[in-house]
């Protein structure tokens, strides 16, 4: 009985759609309208005359849902004339009015309450912008520049109102709230390839993601200015064809497509070869040897696991393995060049400080040469002493951060061929 009376909804739910679709082509160009109105914010500006528009369309779409469809396309142009209207009059509305109606709206959530600093900004920028028109009508422009501050700090706050009121219902603890932002950065970065680290401090885990998220964006940008050259050298080619035959025209964009796919064919494995070798790299190190960053093509390891006497630099053998690690994690790419930085803590003075940061990293250098097995000539090393923190002197652990050994795994060899990817010429 309950998969019968089912079934019955499920048909209702199609004729309801297929008369929602009939509908919809009926009174298509209202509905245009209806759009543009709702982009000019008219409901806000206007709310009493926009309901009477809607109403007046919702008896079009009754008639068209009892299958008088001539009738509902009758009701079309009073619709269309009647939201073209109110899309007009709430684009003359002064940006200052919808800041006003924005600010107001976010005290009604609470937002005063709730969200203190954002809705007093938009409270701020609003006075700014009506003290510009008091002295001086003229400066519409820029006036309208912070009242349109206004009207989105307003919003702002209001949507953080509602999160903290929901956090209130549902009673989060501070692990609790972290929890949720963690999960929504989680949710952000999860189209990257192996989503996002939350096992590590937070400032590193967005660090990463948005390192990475950049890489794409260079790497979308190479590929546009590449399909843009193609566009430009097929424009070319039609032009040529004018003055040759149809075919040799033809001849020659199919083979520059098929070069082109060929180029863009190699980028993109490029990207997964390097998005494969950076996995491998990272799972190379436990959080407590070293840390790994993706710069573009380059792969930079901020290793903390080393243990040098206090004011020596000679390598100890309990080293050695990270060491390894480390010529494991170079070995990955093709004939990089290696940059060895070292860096110390703000004990002691300056000059003794890039003295030992000079002689570590020389040793980690030497190291990497004599037993690693690197040429010499693609090594370089070079100590920066305390002039490079990352993280506070004050504390034992942030000076355990500071006395760390970077090693930059220039990747040139990749970084050549999408040189090459997106600038050859095709053949003639």
């Amino acid at each position: 009985e309950a998969i019968e009376i089912a079934q019955q909804g499920l048909e209702r739910l199609d004729r309801a759609e297929a008369e929602s679709e009939s509908t919809a082509r009926a009174l298509r160009e209202a509905l245009a309208r209806r759009q543009r109105a709702l982009a000019a914010d008219a409901p806000t500006l206007m709310p009493e005359r926009f309901a009477s528009v809607e109403e007046d369309l919702l008896d079009a779409a009754r008639l068209a849902e009892r299958g008088q469809l001539e009738a509902a396309k009758d009701a079309g142009p009073a619709l269309v004339a009647a939201y073209s209207q109110l899309e007009l009059d709430a684009l003359k509305t002064d940006a200052s009015d919808l800041a006003r109606i924005a600010i107001e709206r976010a005290r009604k959530a609470d937002a005063h309450r709730y969200a203190p600093q954002t809705f007093g900004r938009a409270q701020k920028e609003l006075g700014i912008a009506t003290g510009i028109l008091d002295t001086d009508r003229s400066r519409v422009a820029q006036a309208n520049v912070h009242a349109r501050r206004a009207s989105e700090f307003a919003a702002r706050s209001e949507h953080i109102a509602e999160l903290v009121q929901e956090f209130d219902r549902m009673d989060y603890d501070e692990e609790e709230i972290v929890l949720w932002y963690q999960d929504q950065l989680r949710s952000v970065t999860e189209p990257l390839e192996g989503g996002i680290a939350l096992d590590v401090p937070n400032h590193e885990a967005v660090d990463d993601a948005r390192g990475r998220i950049a890489s794409l964006v260079a790497d979308q940008r190479r590929t546009a200015e590449e399909l843009a050259e193609a566009r430009l050298r097929i424009t070319t080619l039609e032009l040529a064809s004018t003055e040759t035959t149809d075919e040799l025209a033809a001849k020659q964009g199919a083979r520059f497509t098929a070069e082109l796919e060929a180029r863009l064919a190699r980028f993109q494995e490029a990207q997964r070869e390097a998005e494969a070798r950076y996995a491998r790299v990272q799972a190379l190190f436990p959080e407590d040897q070293a840390f790994v960053y993706r710069q573009g093509q380059d792969v930079l390891l901020e290793t903390y696991g080393f243990e040098f006497p206090v004011g020596e630099s000679e390598i100890q053998s309990s080293n050695f393995g990270l060491l390894n690690k480390i010529a494991r994690a170079i070995a990955e790419f093709d004939n990089p060049r290696v940059v060895v930085m070292g860096h110390t803590d703000s004990t002691g003075n300056d000059e003794v400080n890039q003295k030992l940061s000079d002689e570590r990293a020389q040793k980690v250098g030497d190291f990497l040469v004599e037993v690693g097995g690197l040429d010499a000539s693609r090594v370089t090393t070079k100590g920066l002493g305390e002039s490079r923190p990352v993280a506070t002197n004050e504390t034992d652990a942030g000076r355990a951060r500071n006395r760390r050994i970077e090693v930059l795994i220039v990747n040139q060899p990749s970084s050549e061929l999408m040189e090459a990817v997106s600038t050859a010429p095709p053949s003639e």
